[in-house]
């Protein structure tokens, strides 16, 4: 069964990766839900990504993890999008 400490470092891990490929020196991440059943685990929220120059760019995420025999959390679900503005 997937433990939502698990759910936190895995996002952790990612938001590292972030970081890496967008050159932000912050990230800030926003839950809005979290579903976990068994080994199936699902998260929705925001991410906050803040560049060097102070720029701010909000992100709906969704992520959908599953549990691995070996224990790891393998990723079978990402989706990014900006949000909506009217």
């Amino acid at each position: 069964m997937i433990k939502e400490e698990e759910l936190a470092k895995a996002r952790i891990a990612w938001g590292d990766g972030i970081i890496a490929i967008s050159k932000a020196y912050e990230v800030e991440s926003e839950t809005s839900s979290i579903f976990i059943n068994e080994n199936v685990a699902m998260w929705m929220g925001w991410v906050t990504l803040t560049d060097k120059d102070g720029g701010i760019v909000k992100v709906d995420k969704s992520w959908g993890y599953k549990k691995a025999t070996d224990g790891t959390l393998k990723i079978i679900l990402h989706h990014s999008s900006l949000p909506y503005e009217a």
